[in-house]
């Protein structure tokens, strides 16, 4: 998040930083890209009514209604789904959310990992005495 599209950006690369280093640090490997990047003119502050349509729900029911088929073609990647279409996958999550949001706007995209099964992850919250 950020005021300004420099923000945003600066803001991106600090978290992509953070990221590798963590990776590095826990003696993880470090995906290689297998995107192509691409440079886009972006105007100061992307409007949401300039961003298409189509809810999250639409996006999270399209994904699991084809889940099949997508893992034909995306397995182990990350997918942005719009309007019940796949616009982009990249096996590194924080890529794909960069690209996709300076792309289409700030808006709820869902960007799910394509895998066999859904990941449950368990989340404990704290105990208050």
């Amino acid at each position: 998040m950020g005021k300004t599209i420099q923000e945003v950006k600066s803001n991106m690369l600090e978290a992509l930083s953070l990221h590798l280093a963590s990776l590095r640090e826990e003696n993880e490997p470090v995906p290689k890209p297998e995107s192509v990047p691409e440079y886009l003119d972006v105007p100061e502050l992307a409007s949401e009514a300039d961003a298409p349509g189509g809810s999250f729900e639409d996006a999270v029911a399209y994904f699991e209604d084809h889940r099949q088929a997508l893992l034909k073609t995306y397995e182990g990647k990350y997918i942005a789904i719009i309007d019940r279409q796949v616009v982009d996958s990249d096996i590194i999550w924080e890529a794909l959310a960069l690209r996709v949001y300076t792309r289409y706007g700030y808006k709820d995209i869902f960007m799910p990992k394509v895998e066999q099964h859904a990941q449950t992850v368990h989340i404990y919250s704290p105990r208050l005495r």
